[in-house]
């Protein structure tokens, strides 16, 4: 949720189907992020992904010499 700008709220009462849409302050992704900070964005996850990935690599190249 950190991420994410704007949410869609779709709802449906019979034929009738009602779309709103709230965009997101900074304030509130702050709020989001301090409600679960073990949470990550995908650019970190993805940073500490080739970071696992090269230290493997690294480590595969010195057990091998």
């Amino acid at each position: 949720m950190e991420v994410v700008d704007t949410v869609v709220n779709v709802n449906r009462l019979g034929n009738q189907v009602m779309i709103d849409t709230e965009l997101l302050t900074l304030k509130a992704r702050g709020e989001l992020v301090a409600a679960d900070p073990y949470r990550k964005g995908f650019d970190v996850f993805k940073a500490e992904l080739i970071a696992d990935e090269q230290s493997t690599v690294t480590s595969q190249d010195q057990a091998a010499e």
